[in-house]
């Protein structure tokens, strides 16, 4: 694909990405710097990826592995995707590339229920592609055992007697955050964390995540929150190692006057403090 192509598909998911962010958001992935702040440049590096600046110092790389609803991989939206679909569906024809771009009604499916909710969008007036998906919580990365070492990162400069939560809200729908000095065994098998989002509840459950080794850890882990609207929510996180006279690490946020903040409880027992 070649630059001046990318720059006009760029210009193109700019303008729609303006009217419909959410059903966008996952387009763009966070390189760099806060969120939050209005484009003000744009640059193409020489691998053709393409880069927006933000007045808030964040840079954030366009991923143009696909758009939701655009089924038939044509980068536009419309009823052809539909027409897609339902050759996909009743008569054999190719899948789209991914489930991703074909779930249109984000019920986890590309199926005939996509092609109507295409219809209703293009012919209609009906929502957007996955304008109305519901939020999704998903583990993103994690730390390996940290040592209590002095080091120059901000999470490892954190006192170990903390047990923290970072969070920042990009304004359109994706909310990361970090678990900073969340303890665990020190040789945890699958961490399988449930991410729960109901009546502005969010609630992440660590309680169940077990161990192979006979010692307890500090780690850090970061969650991503996709298709949740601005406003005012309560963080519940349900840790494994706390105990009954400890205060629970939860705490309500407003991430349309506040989309970045932090909060902190102190620990006493280990492996905190240690």
């Amino acid at each position: 694909m070649g630059h001046l192509f990318k720059t006009a598909v760029l210009i193109v998911i700019l303008t729609l990405y303006s009217f419909n962010p959410i059903s966008f958001a996952q387009t763009w992935e966070q390189t760099i710097g806060p969120y939050g702040g209005s484009v003000i440049c744009l640059a193409i590096n020489a691998s053709g990826d393409i880069f927006a600046g933000t007045s808030s110092g964040g840079l954030f790389r366009l991923d143009l592995s696909y758009i939701c609803g655009d089924a038939n991989g044509d980068w536009q939206v419309n009823v052809g995707d539909a027409v897609y679909i339902i050759a996909h569906v009743f008569k054999g024809g190719p899948p789209p590339e991914s489930i991703e771009a074909g779930d249109a009604n984000c019920d986890g499916n590309c199926n005939v229920g996509d092609a109507v909710y295409l219809i209703n969008h293009v012919f209609r007036g009906g929502l957007g592609p996955c304008a109305d998906c519901p939020p999704t919580g998903t583990l993103t990365a994690r730390s390996d055992c940290k040592s209590f070492e002095k080091t120059s990162t901000a999470s490892e400069s954190t006192p170990t007697n903390q047990d923290c939560i970072e969070y920042q809200y990009d304004g359109v729908g994706t909310l990361s955050l970090r678990h900073i000095n969340a303890g665990f065994n020190c040789c945890p098998l699958d961490m399988i964390i449930d991410i729960n989002i109901e009546d502005n509840i969010i609630t992440i459950d660590e309680s169940k995540v077990e161990g192979d080794c006979s010692c307890n850890c500090l780690f850090d882990l970061d969650y991503e929150i996709q298709n949740l609207p601005p406003g005012e929510y309560t963080i519940v996180v349900s840790e494994r190692f706390t105990f009954p006279d400890e205060e629970l690490l939860e705490f309500s946020i407003n991430l349309t006057s506040s989309p970045i903040g932090s909060f902190c409880v102190t620990r006493n027992y280990y492996p905190w403090g240690y």
